[in-house]
């Protein structure tokens, strides 16, 4: 269990990552939105029933860079659908990952390119 702010978490870099970002191609409203947007994560001391009033910027710093090697995007938001983010780590030298939850997309339509 994490406790609010995922202290003494060391998030991992995953080679599946960076492609998984693909899916969105060049549509950087829904990237903004991906990683601006308070996610819940049943693992968090919120159990999922909240979100944990943290987003990836937050968590993971402001470098999109840094974001696409270690955020693995499962499914991206789209409206209506909630996107899945899965998240490797290591704490208390044991290694286990994580999927965070970030709402539908709230646009009514998801622009391409």
């Amino acid at each position: 269990m994490f406790d609010s702010n995922y202290t003494s978490v060391n998030w991992l870099e995953s080679n599946e990552a960076y492609r998984s970002w693909e899916k969105i191609g060049d549509n950087f409203r829904l990237r903004d939105y991906i990683i601006s947007a308070k996610f819940y994560d049943s693992d968090h001391v919120t159990a999922g029933e909240t979100d944990t009033d943290l987003c990836l910027k937050m968590l993971l710093g402001e470098d999109f860079e840094r974001i696409k090697r270690i955020a693995i995007l499962l499914n991206a938001p789209t409206d209506g659908q909630f996107g899945y983010i899965r998240l490797h780590y290591e704490k208390d030298k044991r290694t286990d990952y994580t999927t965070i939850v970030i709402k539908p997309f709230p646009y009514a339509s998801i622009p391409t390119g």
